[in-house]
C-alpha cells in the first residue's frame, strides 16, 4: 500500500493505485467538514479520479473518524480478445474407440476419417476485440492489453472469403491438420494394412491402401479403391473402379460393390455386384452381377463354381473344372429385369 500523511489526515492507495482510503480525524471545537474540504484534500494528495462524493457524505453525515474508508476507486482497464479460428472439425486424431449401444467396445471406429464435401465451411475466423484502457485514482492511464490478429490458415484443397472469415472446402476429400497446416486432400492413403488401427474407412474420394486389408474392415469410397496388397474378408464400396492388385480371399463373407469397374488378380468366395466390366483372372465360387461385360485373362482365366451372371455376355477360357464344380453362367438381361423393363414400357 503506498501512505501519504498530512496534519490531521491520512490518505493511503493501494499498490495498484486503483483504490484510495481516506482517515480523518475528530474534527475540533464540534466544527464538521464539508464535502468541499474533503475534495480539496484528496486534490492536495493527488487523487482525481473516480472519487466517491456520496461516501464523503456519509463520512460527514456519520461522523466516521479516525479510520481509513474507501473513496475512491479507479477504472480497471479491459483487456483486449486475441483473434481466433473456429473449426468445424476435429484437430486432433481420436484415437479412443467408440462405444456402441449394448456397451461394447467399437475399435475399428478408431481414427475414423473426417469427410468434406466442396463449399462446407471448415472454419471460420474470428477477428480481434480491441481492449479499453483504464484510468487509475491518479488519473493515470493503465494500458489495456491489445488484441492481437492471428495469421492467415496454411494449407491446401480449401477457399478464403475475401474478408478472410471463411474457409470452405475446395473438393471432396479428407481433412486433416498437419501441424500448423490443413489440408483437404481427394485421395485417402493408408502407408500400411487397413486394419484393427486404423479403423473402418468412410471417404469422399478416392482410397489407396499400399498395404492388405484384414478381416472385418469397411470401406466405403465416393471415388475409387485401389489395393495393393491381399484382401481378406471385408466390404468394399466405391463409386468409381476398384482395384486389386493381388486378389481377394472373401471366406463366404466378402462384399464387393462398385458403380464403375473391377481389375483383381482373383476372387475367391465372394459377393460381388459392378455396373461396368469386371477383369481378372479367375472367379472361384462367387455370386457375380455384372452389368457390363466379365473379362477373364491370364493363363488359368477360369470362373469356377457359384452363380455368375453378366449382361454383355463373358470372355473366359475355361467353366467349371475337372472336379464337375456346380458352376451357373448367366449372360443377358436376366428374367427379373425384363419383368421391371415390361412393367415401365407398360
Amino acid at each position: 500500500m503506498a501512505e501519504s500523511t498530512r496534519p490531521n489526515a491520512f490518505v493511503q492507495t493501494s499498490n495498484s493505485e486503483m483504490e484510495a482510503y481516506l482517515q480523518v480525524p475528530t474534527p475540533e471545537n464540534e466544527e464538521n467538514y464539508t464535502i468541499g474540504y474533503l475534495e480539496t484534500l484528496l486534490e492536495q494528495y493527488g487523487i482525481r479520479h473516480g472519487i466517491k462524493k456520496d461516501t464523503l457524505k456519509n463520512i460527514i453525515d456519520g461522523e466516521i473518524y479516525n479510520q481509513p474508508i474507501l473513496v475512491a476507486t479507479g477504472t480497471p482497464a479491459v483487456d483486449g480478445i486475441d483473434g481466433h479460428y473456429e473449426f468445424n472439425f476435429k484437430t486432433q486424431k481420436d484415437t479412443k474407440p467408440q462405444m456402441k449401444e449394448d456397451g461394447s467396445v467399437d475399435y475399428w471406429s478408431v481414427n475414423s476419417i473426417q469427410s468434406v464435401v466442396a463449399g462446407d465451411v471448415i472454419a471460420k475466423y474470428h477477428p480481434p476485440i480491441q481492449g479499453k484502457d483504464g484510468i487509475n485514482v491518479r488519473g493515470v492511464s493503465v494500458l489495456a492489453k491489445r488484441g492481437k490478429d492471428q495469421p492467415m490458415l496454411k494449407g491446401k484443397g480449401f477457399l478464403r472469403s475475401e474478408d478472410g472469415s471463411t474457409y470452405t472446402a475446395e473438393v471432396d476429400g479428407k481433412i486433416e491438420m498437419q501441424g500448423d497446416r490443413i489440408m483437404v486432400l481427394a485421395i485417402h492413403e493408408v502407408a500400411g494394412d487397413a486394419d484393427i488401427s486404423t479403423g473402418n474407412i468412410d471417404f469422399r474420394g478416392d482410397v489407396v491402401v499400399h498395404g492388405n486389408v484384414e478381416n472385418g474392415i469397411v470401406i466405403n469410397a465416393t471415388g475409387s479403391i485401389t489395393i495393393d496388397g491381399t484382401v481378406e474378408a471385408c466390404t468394399l464400396n466405391a463409386g468409381k473402379d476398384i482395384i486389386l492388385r493381388r486378389g481377394m480371399l472373401g471366406g463366404h463373407k466378402a462384399s464387393v460393390k462398385t458403380k464403375g469397374n473391377i481389375f483383381a488378380k482373383f476372387f475367391e468366395n465372394t459377393t460381388i455386384e459392378a455396373d461396368g466390366n469386371i477383369q481378372a483372372d479367375v472367379l472361384m465360387n462367387c455370386d457375380v452381377d455384372c452389368k457390363g461385360k466379365i473379362i477373364l485373362g491370364g493363363r488359368r482365366a477360369s470362373i469356377i463354381g457359384g452363380e455368375v451372371h453378366a449382361i454383355e455376355g463373358f470372355e473366359v477360357m475355361n467353366l467349371g473344372n475337372d472336379a464337375e464344380t456346380k458352376t451357373y453362367i448367366y449372360a443377358g438381361a436376366d428374367p427379373e429385369m425384363h419383368t421391371r423393363m415390361a412393367m415401365l414400357e407398360k
